[in-house]
């Protein structure tokens, strides 16, 4: 995304262009080569993939801008669904991920201290991009884990039930949501 290296904004065009962090999501988002001003033509010919307006955070426009951080074209985007387990956490996957330059090259700068966490849809699919089919591939494998069943441990041994209690368990209609 780099035009040449990065230089000062001090062009007016640019700066009435772009007053607002809106303008740049927009921008960066959605743009065509058409509806630019003639000195921004650069590498911009096409709309990349960037976190919801909401979630699209200064500090990673400010990288963004200056070179530091790369963006994925829609064009390039290879979109993943990811379960909702407890494995897959944008905090989980940003250890796995922490010495890989290329992927971080991508991603927002985490820090660990802040409340808010890059958007978790984002940062999966751009992930899954760069190093393709890698999150489909622990999908699959945490999915099979959780379908083999495993007795649990408290249950190894027989129950001692009254009569009583028995009535009442078998009464209610409950369906557990762990054990199909």
């Amino acid at each position: 995304m780099q035009a040449g290296g990065a230089n000062d904004i001090a062009d007016i065009q640019i700066m009435q262009t772009f007053r607002s962090k809106q303008d740049w999501h927009y921008f960066l988002s959605v743009t065509s080569k058409s509806s630019l001003p003639s000195n921004l033509v650069l590498h911009f010919v096409e709309g990349f993939y960037l976190p919801d307006y909401k979630d699209f955070d200064l500090g990673f426009l400010k990288q963004i801008i200056s070179g530091e951080k790369k963006l994925v074209k829609r064009s390039d985007l290879m979109s993943v669904v990811v379960p909702a387990f407890k494995e897959f956490t944008v905090d989980k996957l940003y250890e796995m991920m922490k010495d890989d330059e290329k992927a971080l090259s991508y991603l927002p700068t985490f820090d660990e201290t802040k409340r808010q966490r890059p958007n978790r849809t984002f940062v999966f699919n751009v992930v899954n991009t760069i190093h393709q089919s890698y999150i489909s591939q622990c999908s699959e494998r945490a999915i099979q884990a959780r379908a083999t069943i495993k007795p649990r441990k408290e249950f190894q041994e027989p129950l001692q039930i009254t009569d009583e209690f028995r009535e009442i368990m078998l009464s209610a209609a409950h369906m557990t949501s762990k054990y199909p």
